[in-house]
């Protein structure tokens, strides 16, 4: 077992979390069908494994538990920013298909 994930690990067992990460990713993809504005519970579903990771990777290399923590900060960092980057991107604003505009063919 990895030692930077100790911190994690003394809250509750591998199994558990790998159950913590399936559930927020089916919180996201369920978010994912909601209008934009409704759909932040979701963003936060996401969000949270990869950062309650990248804290225990970094407690533990603070503590001394597993020094090497500090390599794997940024992976889970990344992933978060990448995260902020797409909701930046769609822009929170509400998506209006050609047939709510009585429009065919895409015009």
């Amino acid at each position: 077992m990895n030692a930077g994930a100790g911190p994690l690990i003394d809250l509750m067992c591998i199994e558990a979390w790998g159950g913590v990460w399936i559930g927020c990713g089916l919180l996201g993809l369920a978010a994912g069908v909601m209008r934009p504005g409704r759909d932040v519970w979701g963003f936060a579903a996401i969000a949270g494994p990869p950062a309650w990771w990248a804290l225990s990777f970094a407690t533990a290399a603070i503590v001394g538990r597993y020094a090497p923590g500090w390599a794997s900060v940024p992976v889970y960092t990344v992933i978060l920013l990448l995260l902020v980057i797409i909701a930046a991107l769609t822009g929170g604003h509400r998506r209006i298909c050609t047939c709510e505009r009585g429009g065919h063919g895409g015009r």
